[in-house]
């Protein structure tokens, strides 16, 4: 019995590792790399942006999750709160 779990183990060991060989097997024509200086390609689902484009466009987006500034003036179109206002000189709060 244990002889028989060992030959399972190894054929499904074996098949993974086919798997894992296949994998990016296709045809590499099919994916068009969208590099950092492309500004005329449109994204789809048969091209995909270099790691220096991602991080290029992650860039231009402000985070929430850490400390970050916007190099613009942004406009809200909907408009915006920024918490409490109270008028004043000496006392005020906000604004």
């Amino acid at each position: 019995m244990e002889q028989s779990i060992i030959r399972s183990k190894n054929a499904i060991v074996k098949e993974l590792e086919e798997d894992i060989g296949n994998i990016g097997g296709g045809s590499s024509s099919e994916l068009e790399i969208i590099e950092s200086t492309d500004t005329e390609t449109t994204p789809t689902d048969k091209n995909l942006y270099s790691a220096l484009r991602a991080k290029n466009e992650d860039d231009k987006r402000l985070r929430n999750d850490i400390e970050d500034f916007a190099h613009e003036l942004i406009n809200f179109l909907k408009g915006t709160k920024f918490g409490e206002f109270i008028p004043g000189i000496l006392t005020g709060k906000g604004g």
